[in-house]
């Protein structure tokens, strides 16, 4: 229960805790799903962990009702094909992300070390760029709904 007294003595019992519950998870290629419904880029933001967590749950709420509700033959295209789009899309905004930490070079002091990483952040950008490219390109284009 957030609002009650239960949430407030959660809240305090983890206000310590720096870490969100989501950076505990393992990464690696079987897990993926588990991290799927937010992306961690947009919710790190959300820094009480309290509000993290809830947002984690929301979203797995949320990926398992649209799982539950999924019909490919509502697609307007196959499903690899969607899917590869959906990636590429996320791709673009990983893109976007990057390109939007590399900047922080010239916003903020940063030390050297920094620096460096910001740097690797807008290489890393066009990197993304260049697969979501190869994507589109190997997918062609979307189809339009008639």
């Amino acid at each position: 229960m957030i609002g009650g007294n239960e949430g407030l003595v959660e809240r305090a019992s983890h206000r310590e805790r720096a870490v969100p519950s989501s950076a505990e998870a393992p990464r690696s290629a079987e897990n993926w799903q588990e991290l799927a419904p937010w992306r961690e880029t947009a919710i790190f933001h959300c820094t009480a962990p309290h509000l993290h967590r809830l947002l984690l749950h929301m979203g797995k709420s949320l990926a398992e009702t649209a799982a539950e509700s999924f019909s490919a033959d509502d697609l307007p295209e196959s499903c690899l094909r969607a899917e590869l789009r959906a990636a590429a899309r996320d791709l673009h905004y990983l893109e976007g992300f990057f390109t939007q930490v590399g900047q922080s070079a010239k916003a903020s002091d940063l030390n050297r070390e920094d620096r460096q990483l910001a740097a690797a952040a807008r290489q890393f950008a066009q990197q993304v760029a260049r697969i979501s490219a190869r994507i589109e390109k190997r997918i062609g284009p979307e189809p339009t709904s008639e």
